[in-house]
């Protein structure tokens, strides 16, 4: 089976209700974890800690880079606060700042394996690994 990231038009114009293929990326699909769409710029994760940032118009792969965290990712990525949050099965929690280049900013590793997506509410970051459910506070 054919498979990879699509962008479609939806309702092209008012008379029709067909969709539009706009552009296909083959080269890399997550398997699991859902994509991050951040202004024109779509992040996802696959595993092995691979992290693909895809120009949202055209299809183009930014670029390709790891986040130093191999492994199985089963949570989808956060967008919260200015940064992506990422957390691989294995319980390290990778946090970069978006942009047209792999940036880092920390990375933190909880022990535990994480099968959930994380959440944030206002300053608070959630993770619930197999154990517990951590709330991380910015001060």
């Amino acid at each position: 089976m054919d498979h990879g990231v699509i962008a479609l038009k939806l309702n092209p114009d008012e008379e029709s209700d067909q969709l539009v293929l706009l552009w296909k990326q083959k080269d890399y699909t997550s398997e699991v974890p859902s994509l991050a769409g951040i202004g024109s710029r779509i992040f996802m994760v696959i595993n092995g800690g691979r992290l693909i940032c895809i120009d949202s118009k055209n299809g183009k792969i930014i670029f390709a880079d790891r986040l130093k965290a191999p492994g199985s990712y089963l949570s989808s990525p956060l967008y919260a606060n200015g940064y992506v949050y990422f957390t691989s099965y294995n319980g390290l929690i990778t946090v970069i700042k978006p942009g047209d280049k792999l940036n880092i900013v920390t990375q933190s590793h909880l022990r535990e394996k994480i099968a959930s997506s994380p959440a944030a509410l206002g300053k608070i970051f959630y993770v619930r690994t197999d154990s517990a459910l951590y709330a991380f506070k910015k001060p």
